[in-house]
C-alpha cells in the first residue's frame, strides 16, 4: 500500500471511489477539484496497485481540523485506517490544530473507524432525509 497526497489530477478517481462507497453527499470532479485548491484542504489516498481503496481528506478550521471525507474499502477496513489516520494527525500538527473533527452517521463506517481511533461524540441530532431519520454525530479528537 502507498499513501499519496492527492492533486487535481487526482479529482476524476477520488469522486469515482467516493461514489463506489456511498458517499452521500457524493462529490463530483469538480467539488474534489475545488475542494484540494482551499487553503489548509488535503486529501490522503491510500493506493493499492495504483487503485484508490481509502481517502482522508480535511481542512484546516481555527484550531481544528475537519475531516472531510474518510471513506475505505471495506475489506481492509482496518489496515486503511491505521495508515490513513496518522496522515490526518500529521496534517493537524502541521497545521497547528489541537482538535480532529468529523461528522457521521452514527453507526456507519466512518463513525465505527474514528471511534476505534480514539474519536468520542461531542453531540448527535436526529436527521430526516428520503423519509428516514437517522443520527448524526459530530466526533472529536483531541491532539
Amino acid at each position: 500500500m502507498c499513501i499519496m497526497r492527492a492533486g487535481t489530477h487526482d479529482a476524476a478517481a477520488v469522486a469515482e471511489f467516493l461514489a463506489r462507497q456511498d458517499v452521500r453527499p457524493a462529490p463530483n470532479n469538480a467539488d474534489v477539484a475545488t475542494f484540494v485548491r482551499r487553503a489548509g484542504a488535503t486529501v490522503w489516498c491510500a493506493l493499492r496497485d495504483g487503485r484508490i481503496d481509502g481517502v482522508a481528506a480535511c481542512i484546516t478550521d481555527g484550531s481544528v481540523l475537519r475531516v472531510a471525507y474518510f471513506a475505505l474499502a471495506p475489506e481492509r477496513e482496518d489496515l486503511l485506517t491505521g495508515a490513513l489516520m496518522p496522515m490526518l494527525e500529521r496534517s493537524a500538527h502541521d497545521a497547528g490544530a489541537a482538535v480532529l473533527a468529523a461528522q457521521s452517521a452514527m453507526g456507519s463506517q466512518t463513525h465505527r473507524c474514528l471511534a476505534r481511533c480514539g474519536f468520542s461524540v461531542e453531540w448527535e441530532e436526529g436527521d430526516a432525509g428520503a423519509g428516514t431519520t437517522i443520527a448524526i454525530v459530530e466526533l472529536v479528537k483531541a491532539l
